[in-house]
């Protein structure tokens, strides 16, 4: 749990907010017909990881504490996000290649 100071008080800052909370269905079989919304949707996805980071960034920056606590913080910030959005990157790169495989797969054929 982060902790950041806003308006006097302190608040807590979940590591997991709900918007980065979207389930990963890597395991779920997606068809060509559906690799566009696929990659629609894990780039949305994606997109609420980031916003999250930002969000907690800035309140971090607008926190009162100090120069060397805002500092370990960033570091944990950063942290968390990369393992929050490296799922995220992965599937779509996964969708990517899909993706490039069935356009190549319909070339041929």
């Amino acid at each position: 749990m982060l902790y950041v100071h806003q308006g006097g008080h302190r608040r807590a800052m979940s590591k997991n907010p709900q918007t980065a909370e979207r389930p990963i269905t890597s395991n779920s079989p997606v068809y060509p017909d559906d690799l566009e919304a696929a990659i629609q949707e894990t780039l949305l996805t994606l997109a609420d990881v980031d916003r999250a980071y930002e969000l907690r960034r800035e309140a971090i920056k607008n926190s009162f504490f100090t120069l060397v606590e805002k500092k370990r913080l960033r570091a944990e910030v950063e942290t968390l996000h990369r393992k929050e959005r490296e799922p995220y990157a992965l599937r779509l790169a996964e969708l990517h290649y899909r993706m490039v495989r069935a356009s190549l797969f319909k070339t041929i054929h």
